[in-house]
């Protein structure tokens, strides 16, 4: 059985909740993609996140991405997420449907997470009634350790929303790095 490791973030505005999907089969190679973010900018650490870095790492580390062999796509809703049911569906349910893998083991990296949700909510547990599709095992994992899927994802989600609002240069680069836009 095959095993990947899923990455997932959202950015969202009053229009659009946009959820970016990262998948690999090796951790190794988004931590390979920061180091060599990491590289260009000349720094040692860094945490990226698209809405507080200026413009000249937002467009390396991008860069970086684009260019990088990790597989991506977004999924599109109208509306947020609000009971324990919906952000299984979104960020379980949905985002297990959406991907091109079967039969295999999924493990879900969401950051913050649990932080949404109430205390008593399961959201693994609710994605189980709701069905998880494709003979997939999943795994969740809401710590969010690997922080580098999440910078990832979180650089997708935003530069892809605001291509939503304004067709900016890479855009159309984006859109053809991406496995996937669904719109639901």
């Amino acid at each position: 059985m095959n095993e990947y490791h899923v990455f997932v973030d959202e950015s969202y505005d009053m229009r659009f909740f946009v959820l970016a999907i990262v998948w690999v089969k090796k951790i190794s190679e988004v931590r390979r993609l920061k180091l060599n973010a990491l590289n260009k900018i000349g720094k040692s650490k860094y945490n990226f996140h698209f809405k507080d870095d200026p413009q000249k790492i937002k467009d390396m580390f991008m860069e970086e991405i684009l260019n990088s062999s990790v597989n991506a796509g977004v999924i599109i809703f109208n509306n947020q997420p609000k009971s324990c049911e919906e952000y299984a569906e979104y960020y379980i349910v949905e985002v297990v449907r959406v991907l091109p893998i079967n039969n295999s083991i999924i493990t879900i990296y969401i950051k913050g997470l649990k932080n949404w949700v109430s205390k008593d909510c399961n959201p693994l547990a609710e994605a189980v009634k709701i069905g998880i599709p494709n003979g997939n095992a999943v795994k969740l994992n809401l710590r969010a350790s690997e922080r580098e899927g999440i910078e990832v994802a979180d650089y997708i989600a935003s530069s892809y929303r605001k291509c939503l609002h304004d067709k900016v240069d890479l855009c159309d680069k984006l859109e053809s790095k991406l496995k996937f836009i669904y719109k639901r």
